[in-house]
């Protein structure tokens, strides 16, 4: 009776992480696991490899722990000190413009990165 319909640019990874959580919120999953499993072979022939970048596939697991209220969230005060791009970026190409990432240093060592 009610249908939805979620988009994006390959119509996996964002979407896939939308979806997956989804399944989480509605039980019709009862882990992060079982419900890219589904999104996969629903869209992929259950190829998991298939479902968007680590951190979309990370961001359904840490949902699977707000919702079981298994994840505390303690925030902390922290300050940017310099963001710096090496080259001009041209975010108007399709493809092969500019993809930029980040790292996060803690007293000289790198503690995130997200390529």
């Amino acid at each position: 009776q009610n249908v939805a319909v979620v988009h994006c640019r390959h119509g996996k990874g964002r979407v896939g992480m939308l979806i997956a959580a989804w399944f989480l919120y509605s039980n019709r999953c009862s882990s992060a696991s079982e419900a890219i499993r589904k999104f996969c072979s629903i869209r992929t022939e259950d190829r998991e490899r298939d479902f968007g970048i680590p951190s979309q596939m990370r961001i359904v697991h840490y949902y699977e722990l707000v919702i079981r209220r298994a994840f505390i969230f303690k925030p902390s005060l922290v300050y940017l000190s310099s963001f710096k791009f090496h080259t001009i970026p041209n975010f108007r190409l399709i493809g092969k413009g500019c993809d930029p990432w980040y790292s996060i240093f803690q007293r000289g060592k790198c503690i995130f990165n997200s390529a």
